[in-house]
């Protein structure tokens, strides 16, 4: 009986440690396995470029050290020709890719996320801008606290190909890590990134220190596209009076405020942002849109409770072209690049990504974006949302600007 007993111990053991092996093979085929990016929709090819952008006028409140001047990591991906010298952009450039691997979590490096050197995008460094008889619209984008700029690439080359230009700045000391061209770090300090775990209270006291600076990198990066229009391969090319802003979670928040305060901005998009600074009180006077992810789960919450009446009273005193928008199923994560790089496994037993397919979730919430900034910035006519509508039942529209909780 003992003997029995213990065998059946060895052959649990076996099968244990098997499971487990399986388990891990499984694990790094997944981390190493090659991933393309999502079709463009839109008639352009699209190039991608990149610049350090350091602007004299303003010290960087966030940096370690005092007297910093603020200086900027800029993406941008704009309509290009197709053929010529170039070559396909990386989904994250090889220095960058080292500074994540001495600052990430080695889990959410090596079990959870793909490994971002397999990853192909659909853009191309190095390419001429497109010809065209009319400059391109401009959509200025800023990440959430913690994320990076190209962690949005999906979004940004589909916007492109469909005519736009897409300029995302990542935010130093916030963002994980920010290399600059000559091999310069900015780390994430506490300072300036509170974490989406922590309470509301310590991310609004975050929210109040760095959203200026947040707002004020948007406004330097519109003055340096100027510049940039002026002379160059974009000479021309870029439409300053067509400009529009787009965030995602803290992102989103700057985004609104942004519009607020500057009239060359023209729509903004909040992608599931808690709303922070002068937007909570008076109104941004320009077509906004929130975007949000499923909330569903939160319903009957305190604190969602007073987050979706901050959204509502917002959306009640925006101008007309107003939107307020939900994905079912999605989450957080949803709107980015995140979900197609996640480990499916781990993410569906965990429920970081929601209930969404990831590539239907960024299907539809590409659909939406690109339809507002055509309605807002190119004039077509606001019947294309009905469309959307058509297309993805997934999206919930609120025509009385109450957010979407499963009713």
């Amino acid at each position: 009986m003992v003997r029995r007993f213990g065998r059946l111990v060895a052959v649990a053991a076996i099968v244990v440690v098997i499971g487990v092996l399986s388990a891990v093979a499984a694990t790094w085929w997944e981390h190493h396995a090659s991933l393309t990016l999502p079709l463009l929709p839109g008639p352009y090819a699209v190039g991608r470029a990149s610049f350090d952008w350091r602007d004299d006028s303003r010290v960087d409140a966030l940096a370690p050290s005092t007297g910093v001047e603020r200086e900027l990591t800029v993406w941008m991906w704009y309509p290009a020709r197709s053929g010529g010298a170039s070559h396909p952009s990386d989904y994250l450039p090889p220095p960058l890719r080292a500074a994540l691997a001495r600052y990430q979590s080695p889990v959410l490096s090596l079990l959870l996320l793909h490994d971002p050197s397999t990853v192909r995008t659909r853009s191309v460094d190095g390419a001429l801008p497109a010809a065209s008889q009319r400059p391109f619209p401009i959509v200025l984008v800023k990440p959430g606290i913690g994320a990076m700029a190209l962690d949005y690439t999906t979004l940004a080359e589909d916007l492109a190909s469909s005519g736009y230009v897409v300029v995302a700045s990542d935010s130093p000391y916030s963002t994980v890590v920010v290399v600059y061209a000559d091999g310069r770090l900015a780390v994430r300090r506490r300072a300036a990134n509170a974490g989406e775990s922590a309470p509301i209270a310590e991310q609004a006291r975050v929210a109040r220190t760095i959203l200026p600076t947040w707002v004020g990198d948007d406004r330097f990066v519109l003055d340096r596209l100027a510049a940039l229009d002026a002379s160059g391969p974009f000479r021309g090319r870029l439409a300053l009076d067509q400009v529009g802003a787009m965030g995602h979670s803290f992102g989103g928040a700057t985004s609104a405020e942004f519009c607020r305060v500057d009239a060359r901005c023209k729509a903004a998009i909040d992608i599931d942002g808690i709303p922070f600074g002068g937007v909570v009180r008076e109104p941004v006077r320009r077509p906004l849109m929130f975007f949000l992810s499923d909330h569903s789960r939160e319903r009957g919450d305190a604190e969602t409770a007073t987050i979706m009446s901050e959204f509502r009273d917002i959306y009640r005193r925006s101008p007309p072209g107003r939107a307020m928008v939900a994905l079912r199923g999605s989450s957080h994560f949803s709107f980015s690049d995140k979900p197609l790089l996640f480990n499916r496994e781990i993410a569906r037993i965990s429920g970081i990504v929601g209930s969404i397919d990831p590539v239907r979730a960024l299907d539809a919430s590409d659909d939406v974006v690109r339809t507002f900034f055509d309605v807002h910035l190119k004039g077509a006519p606001a019947s294309r949302f009905q469309d959307v509508r058509a297309r993805y039942p997934e999206l919930v529209f609120s025509d009385s600007g109450v957010p979407y909780l499963g009713r």
